[in-house]
């Protein structure tokens, strides 16, 4: 499991935006068709928050690198991108490294900390 947000693991926080103004590398977002379309045309490397399997498919298919979901749908979301072999890493936010191993239960590929994503989106 990839671990984002750990002081102790090198990492690149994620940049959560709401506008189209806000579109950088490596930025977060809720699914949102016109974003994605600008994401893509500038070449910038972005994620996605997933709130259903439509969502996920397209956000793979388009080329995020993170589909972020609830822990509630993480199971799902991960057999579903274990089915399709998703370039896409499935992952979830958590607070810190106690809910590490009910998340690895979920089989995602990710798990996000709060403090890994700036600008503060959960």
């Amino acid at each position: 499991m990839q671990i984002i947000g750990d002081e102790l693991i090198p990492y690149k926080p994620l940049v959560y935006i709401t506008h189209e103004s806000e579109i950088c590398q490596n930025c977060l977002y809720r699914y949102d068709r016109d974003l994605i379309k600008i994401s893509k045309q500038k070449g910038h490397e972005f994620s996605l928050i997933c709130s259903d399997i439509t969502q996920a498919i397209i956000a793979n298919a388009v080329g995020a690198k993170y589909i972020i979901c609830e822990q509630k749908d993480a199971l799902a979301f991960s057999e579903l991108a274990n089915f399709y072999m998703f370039d896409a890493k499935i992952a979830c936010v958590i607070d810190d490294e106690s809910q590490l191993s009910k998340l690895a239960n979920t089989k995602v590929d990710t798990a996000i900390y709060k403090k890994g994503i700036e600008n503060g989106a959960f």
